[in-house]
């Protein structure tokens, strides 16, 4: 949790614009992630010295690097990494194993509800269960349908969960602890 209220609340400012602009532009600009980076080694540095710098840079790269995967994977952009970069820099070390876990889990969450509670892809989701049956009652054979045929998947606004995830981990979970 950060104890400072002003870097406290210019984290929670930069992830909600970035998940504003994530969701209307689906990019998240780089004057947004990199200020949080730039003023987050600031800001520790000022405040611990060489140690705090370090434990921000620390936690920018901690926070880059357990998303990179899913960046060459074609899961995030890198607008998405470099949020995260900024989180870990802003949150430092010790704030951001718990960002990552409450990004990761509101991600799944956000993913689960884009597809399951879509109208179409539920409607596809019921119709092609009971055209599955229906044909193998019928042949036998099991066709299993294709839930995205006529349009494009959904896209996971990863900024929307960085923001849910981090906001919870730094303002909510101590509360509940």
């Amino acid at each position: 949790m950060i104890s400072d209220v002003y870097l406290s609340t210019f984290l929670a400012i930069i992830l909600l614009i970035a998940a504003i602009y994530d969701i209307w532009v689906a990019k998240i600009p780089n004057v947004i992630t990199f200020s949080g980076m730039i003023t987050g080694i600031i800001y520790h540095g000022a405040a611990q010295g060489l140690s705090g710098a370090g434990l921000s840079i620390a936690g920018l790269l901690a926070g880059s690097a357990v998303f990179f995967p899913f960046y060459l994977l074609k899961g995030m952009g890198a607008g998405d990494i470099k949020l995260m970069g900024a989180v870990g820099s802003l949150v430092a070390w010790k704030g951001i194993i718990p960002a990552i876990v409450f990004t990761a889990l509101a991600g799944g969450i956000y993913a689960f509800a884009l597809i399951f509670c879509n109208p179409s892809t539920c409607k596809r989701l019921i119709f092609g269960s009971i055209s599955m049956f229906k044909t193998l009652a019928l042949t036998g054979q099991i066709v299993l349908p294709s839930l995205f045929e006529k349009e494009k998947k959904p896209q996971v606004r990863y900024g929307v969960a960085i923001a849910a995830g981090t906001l919870f981990s730094q303002w909510w979970w101590p509360l509940l602890k």
